[in-house]
């Protein structure tokens, strides 16, 4: 189905004339016309206005057309499986740094030891590993919901 058939449908649906669409995008009849029999093609300001008119998204009326019920559209087609991987290396990742991290070799009933005459070194977790634990943990939630929104989007 081409641009034109497109418009046409919907132009249908919304129960106007070319010439009732043709005046509320300030184009002639004959313009519409051509647009429906693919004659011409529409500019991208009329495109936008004919969305807007129409009450259609962009995708509706050209070529690539909408997305079948049960077809996942080809933008986001691999977005969770890119988000699990990357939930899955980040986790592994934080898990080796806190492992490392808790190999000190500081006895566990010390706060803290003089390295220097004037330094003091206190052991603990490093603020940056809390916060690769926050990212990780928000990205674990990201992809959950990718995944959530995925599966209702194969259904529905």
């Amino acid at each position: 189905m081409g641009i034109g058939d497109r418009i046409r449908q919907f132009r249908l649906e919304k129960h106007l004339s070319q010439e009732a669409l043709a005046q509320q995008l300030d184009v002639s009849r004959q313009a519409v016309t051509k647009w429906e029999c693919n004659q011409a093609m529409p500019s991208t300001a009329n495109l936008l206005a004919l969305c807007k008119v129409l009450g259609v998204p962009m995708d509706a009326l050209t070529e690539n057309g909408e997305a079948k019920p049960g077809q996942v559209p080809e933008k986001g087609k691999h977005r969770p499986m890119a988000l699990l991987v990357s939930c899955i290396v980040l986790t592994v990742i934080s898990l080796i740094i806190g492992i490392g991290e808790q190999m000190d070799p500081v006895p566990a009933n010390v706060i803290g030891y003089a390295d220097a005459e004037t330094g003091i070194v206190v052991v603990g977790m490093p603020v940056y590993l809390y916060l690769l634990y926050g990212v990780n943990a928000i990205l674990v939630v990201v992809t959950v919901v990718a995944w959530v929104r995925l599966r209702h989007y194969k259904k529905g």
